[in-house]
């Protein structure tokens, strides 16, 4: 498994899904790429200032 992380600067999140525990996070690359971000086990989901449209300054993941 690489230790790289692709970069998702000034891609979008194209969309939102969470249930209990779970949130999916739809992501577009730069360069049209489609990715989703799957998180297990989420208690808090903070997303600042999202509006339609919204422009990926960077993404962080907390584990504790």
């Amino acid at each position: 498994m690489s230790d790289t992380h692709p970069s998702f600067h000034d891609g979008y999140v194209t969309g939102i899904q969470l249930s209990e525990g779970r949130a999916i996070v739809a992501l577009e690359r730069i360069n049209g790429d489609l990715w989703q971000m799957t998180a297990s086990g989420v208690t808090a989901l903070q997303l600042d200032d999202f509006r339609q449209g919204n422009i990926i300054s960077h993404v962080g993941v907390l584990c504790g």
